[in-house]
């Protein structure tokens, strides 16, 4: 497995990440987190960036596609402080946009009416 990093630009807590399957603890300056081999949730989060990745090459000409909130993605927001640790992911969905072959960004969205 490729080791999974996650980054957030934003969090709203400084304080260095930890995911709370392994024993991986992130750099609060980048808000990055490289999980261990195994890891469920890196795991999780490589599964989804997979489909990405697929995605976009089926898709060539697709300039971003959204899709639902990936429950790893979930768990690595709140663990990134990118949103407060018992905000309610349900319905919350993803806009992937790929920059170049390989490199996407992602933008999260409540759903519509709030969270």
């Amino acid at each position: 497995m490729v080791a999974n990093t996650t980054k957030v630009a934003a969090g709203r807590d400084r304080r260095p990440p930890k995911c709370p399957d392994c024993t991986a603890r992130g750099d609060s300056a980048t808000l990055t987190l490289t999980h261990d081999d195994g890891c469920p949730v890196g795991r999780g989060q490589d599964e989804t960036s997979a489909g990405d990745r697929e995605f976009f090459e089926t898709h060539p000409n697709a300039p971003h596609m959204v899709r639902p909130l990936g429950w790893a993605e979930g768990i690595a927001l709140k663990t990134l402080g990118a949103v407060p640790p018992h905000t309610d992911l349900t319905g919350w969905r993803v806009m992937v946009r790929q920059l170049a072959p390989g490199v996407r960004t992602r933008r999260y969205f409540p759903p519509r009416g709030g969270a």
